[in-house]
């Protein structure tokens, strides 16, 4: 039998800071308000406007809840993929309670506001270190590997500024900003 399960997209804006919620012992958990706001074009007045903002509780699990809790900070943009679910409570009175949640399963910072930066987490392995030390890379940059087998340099697409490439996939400080032309043209243009 099959289950149906829609997935919802919501972009807004955090209303609060994430809040873990897990019990000792149990997967990480957590949740946040998220406020989104739909706008028009009313063009009578020829104005933008605002329709009443929708709140709506997200709750994330495991690594993605660990992600939000460390990335996500009250005011700024995101965009949340999951499904609805509804929760139900009997408050002190006795009456049934009902809401609506969204079970995230993806969440990031929504780009057409501002820009981000990706890290990616160091991940424990079956004997329970870490593949990586903070901070060190996982995994290997095409771009950079390119570069290492032809001995050229490369440039930091972040600030620009030239480095040269070490043994390791990461980089040096060197001064070729022409570096990144090859490796554009052997990735098909601009890496994408």
């Amino acid at each position: 039998m099959a289950q149906q399960q829609g997935l919802l997209t919501i972009t807004g804006y955090v209303g609060g800071q994430p809040t873990q919620f897990n019990r000792e012992g149990m997967p990480h958990a957590s949740s946040f308000r998220l406020a989104s706001t739909r706008h028009y074009f009313d063009g009578r007045t020829q104005q933008w406007k605002d329709l009443p903002t929708t709140w709506i509780t997200v709750k994330a699990y495991r690594g993605l809840s660990e992600s939000i809790c460390q990335s996500f900070k009250k005011g700024e943009p995101v965009i949340v993929t999951g499904v609805l679910a509804a929760e139900s409570w009997v408050d002190q009175n006795g009456k049934q309670q009902s809401k609506l949640v969204m079970e995230a399963n993806a969440a990031g910072h929504d780009l057409s506001y501002g820009v981000s930066t990706f890290r990616k987490l160091a991940k424990k392995n079956d004997s329970g270190q870490q593949d990586a030390q903070p901070g060190q890379a996982l995994g290997r940059d095409p771009y950079v590997q390119a570069a290492q087998q032809r001995g050229e340099t490369s440039v930091n697409a972040m600030d620009g500024q030239s480095s040269g490439v070490d043994e390791q996939g990461g980089s040096q400080a060197g001064t070729d900003s022409n570096a990144a032309e090859p490796l554009r043209e052997e990735f098909g243009g601009d890496g994408f």
